[in-house]
């Protein structure tokens, strides 16, 4: 499936061979369902999956906003995968490890702390 991404960063290297575009420092990504900021992004366009090993900031159309300090977005799936997660909606949840969909947002949880701020 294509989708429509736009890419701002720092720095942006596309391996054409392999179909996979990476950056380096700053980089957000724009979509029409999702903004994401974070640092050092790789999107393997061919299997249409973005990946950090640094933080980062996701936000949709929801007014959801997942902080994982590391994750692995599945796009054409619209899957989250994610380590030592925060959500913001009405409440913060602290996640230590979960997958989100975000198509049907059910959280499947291994571990849960909820912070009432």
């Amino acid at each position: 499936m294509k989708k429509n991404i736009t890419i701002k960063a720092d720095q942006i290297f596309y391996l054409k061979d392999k179909e996979k575009i990476y950056t380096v420092g700053k980089t957000i990504i724009i979509s029409e369902k999702y903004n994401i900021e974070g640092f050092d992004m790789t999107l393997l366009k061919d299997k249409m999956i973005l990946f950090s090993k640094k933080k980062a900031i996701i936000s949709d159309n929801f007014s959801s906003i997942y902080k994982p300090s590391e994750f692995e977005f599945l796009i054409n799936e619209e899957i989250l995968k994610g380590k030592k997660k925060s959500l913001k909606q009405h409440l913060i949840l602290f996640i230590t490890s979960h997958w989100v969909s975000l198509i049907i947002k059910i959280l499947k949880i291994l571990k849960m702390n909820i912070d009432f701020i």
